[in-house]
């Protein structure tokens, strides 16, 4: 192939005549032999006009008006109309500074051209501009670009993986390692994030000694069996770091298959430290609880209402033994058994103000008696707090205590307050206020009511010629006959000393018929203390006296009553 640089040489006049037409031709048709598309171009009058093109020249694609001669450069390079290649090859001409360079036009991304173009001065005021196709090597050197943009792009999201990766190791304290065995050597790996909890500088090739340097001695067997093959399980043990600080570290170590004889290793591992700190610090805050619970006089627990409905104790101290007789794991696996010991007429009202404490969310207390493997029957008080879950369940903390000496003493209060500690009969405290209540609800009902008013004649001399324990066994007995003789509605009371009144309740409305039911009653009483009484292996007799007045027909008060029922039982003796 000719040179361009040749071919302007040739070109260039030998002397002041013209070139002959035998001369001119031969270098025609050298012209049109030379592959390399070649123009001659004249600036006159300020433009560029075609003077010559080779045969190459008028084949090649892209080019105007180039079998015109005397068409403008403009209308030759009319792909390039709009580019400053115009103004490059007028610069040429004018100075002679030769121009070479590369046009490539692209419409749509599809590529219309690319030439290599060069251009010279020959004379004064003519050029000779060479084209060669370079659309394969334009092709090729785009595809290169792009194949070096993409796989730029690919190191770019390699290395932005590798960071979120390290980033991610990094903020979960993980990371891995993998062994490459192959029957020449192997190779050790280590992630960044393994080096950084290893306590170790950053480094990806690890010497295999130095990776278990730090596996405290009393630990490598647990390790070790990690690392055999087939297990691939979760292992933790202590790694003591460079600085002497020593982690909990969780490992878990798996083969892969061998390829082409090289076997794969890789392990993953997390250090736990803080998790070990937070399950060390519930132990003791459980044994802690555990010992409280001990030393309390009752048992704690935790009950949980569950969103979907179902229910559940989760915790419950070991005195539930004591005070249930039932062991905590069965009270976990099934807080039925808890119920079972609840006295059955107590049963309801538990069940009930339980649940209104989960639902309302408000404070529980609640006492009931449990019936124990010895059939005794102890009374149990429960206070127990609701409070909701973030998951919408509700977690109740309670507490119960033994009460049955509290409500023993409170009987025996009672007791003592209200009932004669002789007879076990009301005493007067009792009388007067179960008298006012008979006397407000006659005024609601309508009914009537009557007091007898009972006094033992000779009670003194009894006393005085046989004792006091003999009159005490007096006053015993006649109680009980009096109880004996009325409706367990009614009220029997010991007044004071030989005195004793029964207060009958809910009568006829009708006067005449209720002083003829209280008339009934005085005489059943009289019939029954007339009876003898034995006292001291001796049969002795007592007469009593009743007087009897009746209540409700006209508002009076308690004292006026009494002083009615008394003035009546004289008028009797």
């Amino acid at each position: 192939m000719i040179s361009s640089e040749l071919l302007t040489d040739l070109l260039a006049p030998f002397g002041d005549g013209p070139i002959e037409p035998m001369a001119q031709a031969r270098l025609q048709a050298l012209m049109d032999a030379v592959p390399v598309a070649l123009m001659e171009f004249r600036l006159q009058d300020g433009r560029l006009t075609l003077l010559a093109a080779n045969a190459a020249a008028r084949r090649m694609p892209g080019l105007g008006a180039v079998r015109n001669p005397g068409a403008d450069a403009s209308e030759v390079f009319d792909l390039l109309a709009g580019t400053a290649l115009m103004d490059q090859l007028e610069g040429v001409a004018r100075i002679g500074a030769p121009l070479e360079c590369r046009q490539v036009v692209r419409e749509l991304g599809r590529l219309l051209l690319a030439w290599d173009l060069s251009a010279r001065r020959v004379t004064h005021d003519c050029i000779v501009v060479t084209v060669r196709d370079a659309s394969e090597a334009e092709t090729l050197r785009a595809a290169l670009a792009a194949s070096e943009q993409a796989l730029e792009e690919v190191r770019r999201e390699l290395r932005e993986q590798t960071e979120v990766f390290n980033t991610m190791e990094s903020l979960a304290r993980t990371g891995h390692w993998r062994r490459i065995e192959d029957p020449g050597e192997t190779v050790l790996l280590w992630s960044p994030g393994l080096c950084d909890i290893a306590g170790f500088e950053q480094q990806e090739w690890v010497d295999p000694e130095r990776a278990v340097s730090g596996i405290v001695p009393e630990d490598r067997h647990v390790f070790d069996r990690a690392r055999q093959p087939g297990t691939g399980l979760d292992v933790e043990y202590r790694w003591r770091r460079p600085d002497g600080e020593v982690r909990w570290m969780r490992s878990r170590v798996r083969r892969t298959l061998p390829r082409d004889g090289v076997q794969v290793v890789m392990g993953v591992v997390q250090d736990v430290t803080d998790e070990h700190r937070a399950a060390e610090q519930l132990r003791e805050q459980l044994l802690f609880i555990q010992r409280i619970a001990s030393r309390i006089p009752g048992f704690i627990y935790e009950y949980r209402l569950h969103s979907d409905g179902t229910t559940s104790v989760q915790y419950i101290s070991e005195a539930v033994r004591e005070f249930m007789g039932v062991e905590p794991h069965e009270v976990t696996a099934d807080h039925g058994v808890l119920l079972l010991r609840v006295v059955p007429e107590d049963l309801p009202h538990v069940q009930r103000t339980a649940i209104t404490s989960v639902r309302k969310l408000v404070p529980w207390q609640c006492e009931y008696r449990v019936r124990m493997d010895d059939g005794s029957i102890r009374w149990h008080m429960t206070n127990a707090i609701p409070h909701r879950e973030p998951d919408g369940s509700v977690v109740s903390h309670g507490f119960t205590m033994d009460i049955t000496d509290r409500k023993r003493a409170a009987q025996e209060i009672e007791r003592l307050a209200f009932y004669d500690a002789l007879t076990g009969l009301p005493n007067r405290r009792l009388l007067l206020d179960r008298l006012q209540r008979s006397i407000a609800a006659c005024q609601r009902t309508k009914a009537l009511g009557a007091l007898l008013f009972i006094d033992l004649d000779n009670f003194k001399d009894l006393n005085d010629t046989l004792g006091h324990d003999v009159g005490d066994q007096l006053l015993a007995q006649v109680a009980t006959r009096l109880v004996g003789c009325v409706r367990e509605a009614d009220t029997v009371a010991r007044f004071g000393g030989d005195e004793f009144v029964v207060m009958l309740e809910t009568l006829a409305p009708d006067l005449q018929d209720a002083a003829t039911q209280a008339e009934t009653v005085a005489e059943k009483l009289l019939a029954s203390l007339n009876q003898p009484f034995e006292l001291d292996g001796a049969q002795h007799y007592s007469t009593p006296s009743i007087g009897i007045t009746l209540f409700g027909d006209e508002r009076l008060s308690v004292d006026e009553l009494l002083k009615r029922a008394d003035l009546a039982m004289y008028q009797a003796k």
